[in-house]
């Protein structure tokens, strides 16, 4: 019906730069030959892109900006918590905020760190954490936790914590998830966590902190 992929490929070359590929996108013509951008075409983009790469036609004319996408990026709302473990009589605290749930059955959450947070030895140690969810205002745990800890200071000095199997529950907090920890993936300049939710309580009376960012590439 469309005609022999040669026949094809002499009707690509004579539309205009980028028609080809809006036909394609519009009718989904999957089964059809991949065709890369034609060299003759360059912008600031993709002048830098080598065509073995075989970047999406799409992709390979959108103009990067680092500061629109520190700003969307910044505009994802997430949570505050303070991550906690501990392992071989240590234990510790962090300020955390890239947390999430994976899955409903079973209930998995993930939890980025960045790489090189004491608190990493101990989660590999016993092989889970804590999720203690920050309350609205949050102003007495960022104090607390904002400077960050090494493993042999007292991070919870001051406060009302509670052992469980993964590290210490925070009593202010309005709710807390034991984790198990079930894999670990290098993600960046982060390694991301995913937990396996054991144990856990909330207060729903009680409105988590809901943090936004002016600058998404930063903390």
């Amino acid at each position: 019906m469309f005609g022999a992929p040669e026949d094809m490929a002499a009707k690509e070359a004579a539309m205009p730069p980028n028609a080809w590929g809006t036909v394609r996108s519009l009718l989904h013509w999957d089964g059809l030959p991949t065709i890369r951008p034609r060299s003759s075409v360059r912008t600031r983009r993709s002048a830098k892109v080598d065509s073995d790469l075989q970047e999406p036609l799409g992709f390979a004319y959108m103009e990067p900006s680092k500061d629109r996408i520190a700003a969307a990026i910044g505009r994802l709302p997430s949570g505050c918590f303070i991550l906690t473990a501990e392992h071989a009589g240590r234990t510790t605290g962090v300020l955390a905020s890239w947390v999430q749930q994976a899955s409903f059955d079973p209930p998995l959450i993930t939890a980025a760190l960045r790489r090189g947070r004491p608190i990493v030895e101990l989660i590999e140690g016993s092989r889970g954490f804590v999720l203690n969810v920050i309350g609205d205002p949050p102003t007495a745990l960022f104090k607390q936790f904002g400077k960050g800890f090494a493993l042999e200071e007292d991070a919870f000095a001051g406060l009302a914590i509670e052992a469980t199997p993964a590290g210490p529950r925070i009593l202010s907090c309005p709710a807390y998830l034991v984790c198990r920890m079930r894999d670990r993936f290098s993600t960046g300049d982060h390694d991301l966590f995913l937990g396996e939710v054991i144990a856990g309580d909330g207060d729903p009376a009680v409105r988590p902190y809901v943090h936004l960012r002016s600058n998404g590439l930063s903390y």
